[in-house]
């Protein structure tokens, strides 16, 4: 077994649909195809319904999704670390959400590095909220970059965090420009909308539920066609017309800007999510002084 057949699969998982999952690995479909074959083979049971149209993940490759990230999250962070202890420079261990990374790690590291000239090396471990808190906790990373919201998240007196808060983030709903001028129209009520979302559990999960979702359902029909951890392939489900779903600003403000997307706040709600850095008081990371001065000194300017 190969680790680049689980990383395929964990692609096709985000995207849904084999050919842009080929595109993403830049291999041919046949190829791509193959490789997730070698994969079921090798597993011994089948992830992809391939009669199902659309595309469809066996509920065996749904359930056990997670358990997959979650090694190769264990894979990437020991050949970091392995890595970090051959390099002969200090090092700093970041961990944080998958969105942070695509959408804020570019600024936070030209701050650091190239405005305050922070002569570090940075690890960067990504994961959900969940996974990344277990990572600060257990001492496998000194700092955390996360999203936090009243609803989802525990606050400082009830864990071993500080935390700071560095900038602000909107969570908005987004659908494809030719779907969304008229799909909440008032004339339109009565038309099923299809809805992208993350699952009840999960971080992002809990707050649409709690902030968002009441908007939608009070007035209109929705059915979920698929659920997952990951915005960047929920992103990619919108703009190709998938559904509605609920963004974070800053991931689609290139589609809202070009208008291949549009924000329906309102009618929809839209909530704020505080950007927030944080570091295991009982563990306090390496250059902490220099860090944090740079952090403070700036504070929810930082990433403005």
């Amino acid at each position: 077994m190969k680790l680049s057949w689980v990383k395929d699969f964990l692609i096709l998982a985000e995207v849904g649909t084999f050919t842009r999952a080929a595109r993403m690995r830049h291999v041919t479909q046949p190829a791509f195809s193959r490789r997730i074959a070698m994969l079921e083979d090798w597993l011994g049971v089948q992830l992809v319904d391939r009669g199902a149209r659309p595309m469809q993940l066996t509920p065996t490759a749904l359930r056990f999704e997670p358990e997959l990230r979650r090694l190769m999250t264990t894979v990437d962070e020991l050949r970091n670390h392995m890595r970090a202890d051959a390099m002969s420079q200090p090092r700093t261990v970041l961990t944080m959400q998958h969105t942070l990374m695509i959408t804020h790690l570019p600024r936070l590291l030209h701050r650091l590095q190239g405005e305050h000239e922070v002569e570090r090396a940075f690890i960067v471990n990504t994961g959900n909220f969940d996974q990344c808190m277990i990572q600060l906790d257990r001492g496998r990373a000194d700092w955390l970059l996360c999203f936090r919201h009243p609803v989802a998240s525990p606050s400082d007196h009830q864990t071993k965090t500080r935390s700071l808060s560095l900038g602000r983030e909107q969570l908005i709903p987004v659908a494809r420009s030719d779907m969304g001028a008229c799909l909440l129209q008032d004339d339109q009520s009565d038309r099923l909308v299809h809805l992208i979302n993350y699952p009840d559990e999960s971080f992002l999960g809990r707050i649409v539920r709690h902030d968002c979702l009441p908007s939608l359902i009070a007035g209109h029909t929705t059915a979920t066609v698929c659920e997952t951890t990951f915005t960047a392939g929920i992103k990619e489900m919108v703009v190709a017309g998938r559904g509605l779903a609920w963004l974070p600003r800053t991931l689609v403000q290139p589609e809202l800007a070009d208008g291949s997307l549009i924000a329906l706040a309102p009618p929809l709600a839209q909530t704020t999510l505080d950007i927030s850095i944080c570091y295991n008081t009982l563990n306090p990371p390496p250059a902490f002084d220099t860090l944090w001065s740079v952090f403070t000194q700036h504070g929810c300017g930082f990433f403005s």
